[in-house]
């Protein structure tokens, strides 16, 4: 009986070990604080975000009331370029979708420094905080900076993510998943407004292919085919049609070094005729291995990657009635 309970006590033991090995957030130094992990924050004050990861990074700023967004080098990215490795990185700005900014910026308002998961610099590779799989975050103002922190593993119940502020060397299991929310791609943050219009301005639309055409005009609630004014249109398929024309977003952005990318005559034209005689057109041309169409607005030199052409207008108007 004594040895059963040896060998009970034994296994209760090795289960402990596994278990804290298994989930290190449970080997906290100390209680829970419920502090903020930026002290003073204040989202609104920020003005330049820098973010990066591996060899991927992006730096956002903001102008006047415009976020803007570029590529930036990271230090394994200038080292693999000082190898002829890696490309260098291109400082070019595009607007950036204010919504993923403020989402970003938000993120950080209600977290807590929670608890002290590790206060040895050895385990900091370990909850990735250190080196280059940790995503290193930058937040500043006119007058300095904001946050300066480093964002590593989720916890493993995934209700957490693992944080160490620059300088330091408590690693914090706060209570909030970060990661998700500073993405290092340029494209997660660039805005994918093509346009956007209100439905009600728009009083025609024209759809032209290399093989046919037709103009569908508004009539008070009706839509009809113009010189054949008998034809009217389905009003909800018109409703439907509306909506998606009016906020017509991106999907993607096309690369430049992409051929497809560089076409000259359109396969497929749409254009909205909007009161005060302003228009929006879109130029539709080839689809990538996804499906998804290269389409440019007239007069931008920038190439989208938007849904099927299906997707967007039908070619024939009689799908419309």
């Amino acid at each position: 009986m004594k040895r059963k309970l040896i060998y009970l006590g034994v296994v209760l033991v090795v289960a402990l070990v596994v278990l804290i090995i298994e989930r290190p957030d449970l080997n906290f130094q100390g209680d829970a604080d419920f502090e903020p992990l930026v002290s003073d924050y204040d989202a609104d004050g920020v003005t330049q975000i820098k973010i990066d990861q591996l060899v991927s990074g992006v730096q956002v700023k903001k102008d006047g009331d415009t976020w803007m967004v570029a590529d930036m080098a990271t230090p394994l990215r200038e080292q693999l370029k000082q190898q002829g490795i890696a490309q260098p990185a291109d400082t070019v700005w595009y607007v950036a979708d204010t919504e993923v900014v403020k989402r970003a910026l938000r993120a950080l308002a209600n977290v807590q420094r929670g608890i002290v998961a590790s206060m040895n610099p050895d385990n900091q590779v370990a909850y990735q905080v250190n080196g280059p799989m940790g995503l290193h975050v930058v937040l500043g103002k006119e007058d300095g900076t904001v946050a300066d922190i480093i964002i590593g593993k989720t916890s493993p119940d995934h209700s957490g993510s693992y944080v160490r502020t620059q300088g330091s060397d408590e690693v914090l299991l706060v209570n909030k998943t970060l990661a998700g929310l500073f993405p290092t791609a340029l494209t997660d943050w660039r805005d994918r407004t093509i346009w956007n219009v209100q439905p009600k301005k728009v009083k025609s639309i024209s759809v032209a292919t290399p093989r046919n055409s037709y103009e569908i005009v508004r009539s008070e609630d009706v839509w009809a085919v113009r010189g054949k004014p008998k034809a009217t249109l389905d009003k909800v398929m018109m409703s439907e049609l509306l909506v998606r024309l009016s906020d017509m977003r991106a999907r993607g952005f096309a690369a430049q070094s992409d051929p497809r990318a560089a076409f000259k005559k359109p396969a497929l034209t749409v254009e909205l005729a909007l009161d005060g005689g302003e228009a929006e057109t879109l130029e539709v041309a080839g689809v990538n291995n996804l499906g998804q169409a290269y389409a440019r607005r007239k007069g931008d030199d920038q190439v989208y990657l938007v849904g099927s052409p299906d997707s967007l207008v039908p070619t024939d108007w009689k799908k419309l009635q």
